[in-house]
Order: C-alpha cells, then sequence, then structure tokens
C-alpha cells in the first residue's frame, strides 16, 4: 500500500466525488473532452445515473476554481473481498492535459480505495486500466501488457439499440458492449467484445456473421492472438492502428474467464 498516499491538489483545487446531481455535467464534459474526430462517447443519462448510484462504482472528478478538469471511475470487478478493481473514464479536460492531472487522480484511487477498505494493508489486490495509444499512469507503474485492435462491421440483421450483446459462436459465449460511440463517416455505433468464454478461441469469419451489420466491432489481442490466425479468417476485418495497454497495480492475474468492460 506504498501509493496509498493523499495526492497534492493545487491551490483553488479540489477532488470530489461525482454525485447523482452530476449527472448532466459528466455528460457535458465527456461529450465536449472525451471525444475525438472520429468517435463519440456519449453514454445515456441513465447510465451515468446507475454508475454514480452503483455500490461497486466510485467516479471523482478534479475541479479548478470550480471548473471540472479531470474525471477518472473506481470499479470493484470481483467478487468479495474486491481484489479486483480497474479504472475507466478517464477523461482530462483539452485544455489541461499534460499537467499530471491524471496521475493526481490515480494516487487518489489508491488513497480513498484504502479509506474505504476496498484496498487492505497486508492483502494482495489489482487495479487494471485498459488504455489506448500511450500509457496514462504517467510512470506510477509499468505496461503490463499491449495489444493491437482488430475491427469489422457485422452481417447479421441490424440490433435495436442495447448496452450488452451476447452471442453464441460455435458454442462459444461472447459478449458485447456498446461503448457508445459512433464512427464516422459511415456513422455505425462501435461496440466492443468485452468477454470471451473459455479460451477465447472463436471464428473471426463466423463471429461476423452474427455480429448485427449496424455495428462496428471491435476485437482485442487479449482474446484473440491475430498472428495465429489464418488469412481466410481475417476477410471483412481490418487491423487498427492504435494499440491496447494493459496497465496494472499490485498483483497481475489471468482475465480468461473474467467478464471486463472499459471504454
Amino acid at each position: 500500500m506504498d501509493l496509498a498516499q493523499k495526492p497534492d491538489v493545487p491551490v483553488d483545487g479540489e477532488i470530489r466525488r461525482m454525485m447523482p446531481n452530476h449527472v448532466e455535467l459528466l455528460r457535458l464534459f465527456w461529450g465536449s473532452h472525451y471525444c475525438e474526430a472520429d468517435w463519440l462517447f456519449n453514454p445515456p443519462a441513465d447510465v451515468v445515473t446507475d454508475w454514480l448510484a452503483d455500490t461497486n462504482i466510485r467516479i471523482w472528478g478534479f475541479s479548478y476554481k470550480d471548473m471540472l478538469l479531470a474525471t477518472l471511475m473506481f470499479r470493484r470487478l470481483a467478487e468479495k473481498p474486491w481484489s479486483i478493481m480497474s479504472v475507466d473514464c478517464i477523461c482530462v479536460h483539452r485544455d489541461a492535459r499534460g499537467q499530471g492531472l491524471t496521475a493526481m487522480l490515480l494516487e487518489n484511487v489508491i488513497y480513498q480505495g484504502a479509506r474505504m477498505g476496498w484496498l487492505q494493508e497486508g492483502q494482495p489486490f489489482t487495479v487494471l486500466g485498459f488504455r489506448e495509444g500511450a500509457s496514462l499512469l504517467h510512470n506510477l507503474v509499468p505496461p503490463l501488457a499491449k495489444g493491437s485492435y482488430a475491427w469489422c462491421v457485422g452481417l447479421a440483421p441490424p440490433l435495436r439499440k442495447e448496452s450488452v450483446l451476447q452471442l453464441s459462436v460455435e458454442g462459444t459465449k461472447v459478449i458485447l458492449y456498446n461503448t457508445w460511440r459512433v464512427t464516422y463517416p459511415n456513422e455505425k455505433e462501435q461496440w466492443e467484445v468485452c468477454w470471451v468464454s473459455g479460451k477465447g478461441h472463436v471464428s473471426l469469419s463466423l463471429l461476423r456473421l452474427v455480429v448485427p451489420n449496424n455495428i462496428q466491432l471491435w476485437l482485442s489481442s487479449v482474446y484473440i492472438d491475430f498472428s495465429r490466425v489464418r488469412a481466410q479468417e481475417k476477410e471483412g476485418w481490418s487491423l487498427s492502428d492504435g494499440d491496447l495497454l494493459l496497465e496494472c497495480w499490485g498483483r497481475p492475474i489471468s482475465l480468461t474467464g473474467m467478464p471486463y468492460r472499459h471504454f
């Protein structure tokens, strides 16, 4: 628990837990500063409300002179004794990047986790972070693994808007999660594979057949080793320029069999 130290907060700055009355503030902030030119992160108000009410989730924000500049979500994933957690929804105001705000909020996670009893002295724990692109942990911990993405557009009939979708591919269960990103120029929703049952062996060509055609599906090499996939299986799939970094504090664990959502 060496990192369980209260972070240094600048004068006129404040780290606060986001509450139900902050739903629209969070949606506005993420819509303005989480999004990039080619995708949109826009979770509905009821989803953000559920996050804020969930006893296994905390969202903290850093404000400077009452202006929100950064957010971070801390989520308990495992069954009790709550030894596995994750960090999500890391977002920094476009004009405040490069100032160490992410590192400060990550230090706050460890500090608050110890205060709440989610992290306990002498007990093993894991805090996971899946990040796209460069590491956001600012040298607090080294990246544990690096993987690539592949994506496709589905071929099955379109799906009504849902948040989670379970598919079956030759008896293998595949859980998709709606990231609420809208890709351009085709304006299809972007969904992501967040869990594959068993050892993660699934036919890419058969998976594409059962994915709705109004979805752009993203799959990381956390679940599929693309280097081992035969050429004919990759038809219709494209490799992304971006990479996926798995970072963790504490005890590294295997993700096999553990559903995981990140956005």
